[in-house]
């Protein structure tokens, strides 16, 4: 409107909306191209890289279901873990703890942790 007001042709009004709406289309594009892994839950983190640090402790006798989902600053971690039937809550809480600070070490992003015990019968 303002071109018009200044007498430019009508034109340049239609053209100048048009570069905005480009420059909005752009920037949407951009923004879900950006998000796109989030929003379907794409994996975060390599299963092998939670394997090796599961394999570092001898309480854990198995594991199972090792899903991940996140963003690049934040990752949520599930699993399955099995230990000895015998293994107290406290020790079992202690080993969960060590298993996300070095998760968290060595991803280096905020890492939230669910882990299921299960008994190895």
């Amino acid at each position: 409107m303002i071109c018009i007001k200044l007498c430019f042709p009508l034109i340049i009004d239609v053209i100048v909306s048009l570069g905005i709406s480009v420059i909005i289309l752009h920037a949407a594009y951009e923004i879900f191209i950006d998000n796109c892994d989030v929003l379907v839950d794409k994996r975060a983190v390599d299963e092998e890289i939670v394997k090796k640090i599961l394999y570092q402790y001898s309480q854990v006798q198995g594991f199972h279901k090792i899903r991940s989902r996140g963003r690049i600053d934040e990752v949520f971690i599930d699993m399955y873990i099995l230990t000895a039937p015998n293994m107290s809550i406290q020790q079992s809480h202690d080993m969960v703890h060590s298993i996300g600070e070095r998760l968290i070490v060595h991803l280096e992003k905020n890492v939230q942790l669910v882990v299921h015990l299960e008994p190895l019968l």
